[in-house]
């Protein structure tokens, strides 16, 4: 059954379903609040994430799917075990291994993305009509 209204409780939910799907990730509340604006502060977010995170903790402890076994109508989708399998790391990462992970000690450069690659046109754009107006004003003082 696909959902028809989004109300302000399955947002919520919708929230705490990503955070029990993604343990790892810790937000940043002071962040948060400077984007939210309207005067929140880190304590006002913090505050009303705490009923988020109870959802998630409540929804983690229970498990993918359980959400559907208690009738909230929630298809466990296919293959979710083989992506949970492939999301834990296999055996011990060393030093070595995260190096070689991040690029690092490979001994060959990381080749540049087209963004990467763009924003460096630009900044050398940008350093060359500085350079050129500068070399401009000098030479309106003759």
């Amino acid at each position: 059954m696909a959902i028809s209204t989004w109300t302000p409780e399955k947002s919520e939910r919708l929230l705490a379903a990503t955070l029990a799907a993604h343990p790892e990730l810790k937000p940043n509340y002071r962040a948060i609040a400077a984007h939210f604006g309207d005067g929140a502060t880190l304590n006002t977010i913090d505050w009303r994430f705490r009923s988020v995170k109870k959802m998630a903790k409540e929804m983690a402890s229970a498990g993918p799917g359980a959400a559907a076994a208690a009738g909230v109508g929630v298809k466990k989708p296919a293959g979710v075990k083989a992506v949970m399998k492939a999301s834990k790391p296999a055996g011990k990462v060393t030093k070595a291994k995260r190096k070689r992970e991040d690029g690092e000690g490979a001994g060959k450069k990381r080749a540049k993305t087209s963004a990467e690659k763009a924003e460096e046109a630009e900044s050398e754009d940008e350093e060359d009509s500085s350079d050129a107006a500068a070399a401009g004003e000098d030479g309106d003082k003759d």
